[in-house]
C-alpha cells in the first residue's frame, strides 16, 4: 500500500513539470543553418521563425507546432522540401526553394528532403515572389488581475508541495519503524 502511495506522490510531484509547450518556445531571431548529416545537406531556418519544439535528425527535421507557430525552411541547394502531414507545399524559386509552415493546431510535422526542384527561372517577365515575411508577435503585459491569479496559484502550489514533503517524511519514518521492528 505504501509503495502505491509513494508512486502516487511521485507522480503528483511531477505534474507541475508537465505542460504544453508554448507556440514560440524555440525562436530564430536570425537565419539559422541546420545540417542534416545523413544527407550532407544544410538547410536554413528563416529569421523570425518560432515553433513549440524542434528535433534535427540525420535526414529530416521534426517541428512541434502549436496555434501561432510559424517557420520557414530554405534550401539553397534547391531541394524539394516535403511536409508530413502535408500542411504546406514546397516553393521552388530561381536561387532556392522553401516551405512555410503555419501552426493552427497542436501537431508534429516532419520535413524531409526530396530531389532538386525545377522552377523559378525563365526568360524575364517578372520575378518570383519572395518568401513570406514572418512578423514577430506583440507581447502583452499581464493585467493586474492575471498577475494576482498567478501569484495565488504559486502560493497554492507551495502549500501543496509542503504538504507532500510532510507526507513523504511521515511515510519514511513509518517505513523505518517497520524495518526496525522486522529486524528485532
Amino acid at each position: 500500500m505504501a509503495k502505491y502511495f509513494l508512486a502516487s506522490i511521485g507522480i503528483l510531484c511531477l505534474l507541475p513539470m508537465i505542460a504544453l509547450a508554448a507556440y514560440d518556445a524555440v525562436q530564430f531571431p536570425e537565419d539559422t543553418n541546420v545540417y542534416l548529416i545523413g544527407l550532407d545537406l544544410t538547410l536554413e531556418i528563416g529569421s523570425g521563425s518560432r515553433v513549440a519544439a524542434m528535433t534535427v535528425n540525420s535526414d529530416n527535421i521534426v517541428f512541434g507546432l502549436e496555434n501561432g507557430s510559424d517557420v520557414i525552411v530554405n534550401s539553397y541547394d534547391k531541394k524539394a522540401l516535403i511536409a508530413d502531414p502535408a500542411i504546406a507545399t514546397n516553393v521552388c524559386l530561381t536561387n532556392h526553394s522553401y516551405i512555410s509552415l503555419q501552426g493552427t493546431t497542436s501537431q508534429s510535422v516532419t520535413i524531409t528532403v526530396g530531389n532538386t526542384c525545377v522552377g523559378g527561372g525563365g526568360g524575364g517577365g517578372g520575378a518570383a515572389p519572395p518568401p513570406p515575411t514572418v512578423t514577430p508577435p506583440t507581447v502583452e503585459q499581464p493585467t493586474a488581475a492575471a498577475t494576482e491569479q498567478i501569484n495565488a496559484v504559486k502560493t497554492q502550489m507551495v502549500s501543496i508541495i509542503q504538504q507532500l514533503i510532510t507526507l513523504i517524511t511521515t511515510l519514511i519514518a513509518q517505513l523505518q519503524a517497520q524495518l526496525a521492528a522486522m529486524q528485532t
